[in-house]
């Protein structure tokens, strides 16, 4: 049904999860066995799902936006409510994009571990990302689902132990910082795909009862809008939250070098490798972007309010 509801566009994820998870286990091969992959190659299928789930949001908010403008106002609302449901099914799809990026994480510890080790940004990014792991129970405090709360306790504190891993390798010379920027953007995509599904998931549960609903009925619903916008606030929190295990990859000091090694070996830290490491982070926004279509708190307003209007002239 969800596949039929959102069209083409959960099988435009359905096929990136199958060459995503192609992609990722020959970058988490290459990764593990320490070679230089970097970051922006590594996780480019993640930037692909998140492109794709725009273009899908866009497009089906858009068509059911122009659908409504010539309909009559008393069902105006239940045809708004029921197209919208349908486009955030693209944004519940993304949780398509994990298995890849907790492949990519799991190939990047395992390199990261290897090799000479340093502990100053691994102890920073573990401890930035216990705060991640443990936030989502704040949304108990609104009614926040205890499955879904417990859930990313659990798949955001393996991540927080797979980042700490890759971030214990800081030989420049192989590929610890390449691995290190790749587990911190994979632990983000996590982060960021699975807040987006749940509150995709929940807007879209909202307005499915709305088109199935009558006007007067829907007015009603608006005592759910509260709590359902808390926690929507809440997981942008996790994900500007999570970005900041990105910054300690990014900006970790290199590994010194002994004096042989500055008079016999070239530096591996190249401008062409540090312009590597920066085009990559252009996944944060690029998923930012994704969480912002997938954001529809205000059609919800606008919907209840026509909903209270419709049932008024009823």
């Amino acid at each position: 049904m969800l596949f039929q509801e959102t069209g083409w566009g959960a099988y435009l994820q359905l096929g990136l999860l199958f060459l995503g998870l192609f992609w990722a286990l020959i970058c988490t091969v290459l990764l593990a066995m320490r070679w230089k992959v970097p970051a922006l190659v590594a996780t480019m299928p993640l930037g692909l799902h998140a492109l794709g789930a725009i273009v899908a949001m866009t497009a089906a908010q858009s068509m059911t936006l122009e659908a409504v403008k010539n309909v009559d106002p008393s069902v105006r609302a239940a045809i708004l409510a029921a197209g919208m449901a349908e486009g955030l099914g693209n944004g519940l799809m993304l949780a398509l994009a994990i298995p890849s990026a907790m492949l990519l994480g799991l190939g990047a510890a395992i390199g990261g571990a290897r090799g000479s080790r340093s502990f100053g940004a691994p102890v920073a990014a573990f401890l930035v990302g216990g705060l991640i792991a443990v936030f989502p129970a704040a949304e108990l405090l609104y009614e926040g689902s205890f499955g879904a709360v417990g859930l990313r306790l659990i798949l955001y504190g393996a991540g927080v132990i797979v980042v700490t891993m890759a971030l214990l390798g800081n030989d420049g010379k192989f590929g610890a910082r390449e691995a290190s920027m790749t587990a911190a953007l994979s632990f983000f995509v996590v982060v960021a795909a699975s807040e987006i599904a749940l509150s995709a998931s929940e807007w879209g549960t909202m307005f499915r009862g709305m088109a199935a609903m009558s006007g007067e009925a829907r007015g009603m619903m608006a005592e759910y809008l509260a709590p359902t916008h808390s926690r929507a606030t809440l997981r942008w929190v996790s994900m500007f939250l999570a970005i900041l295990p990105v910054i300690v990859a990014w900006l970790r000091p290199s590994v010194e070098r002994t004096e042989e090694q500055t008079l016999n070996e070239p530096d591996p830290e190249t401008p062409m490798r540090g312009a590597a490491h920066f085009l990559a982070l252009g996944l944060i926004p690029l998923w930012l972007a994704v969480a912002w279509t997938a954001d529809v708190s205000e059609q919800v307003e606008k919907a209840l309010a026509a909903s209270v209007r419709a049932s008024g002239t009823e």
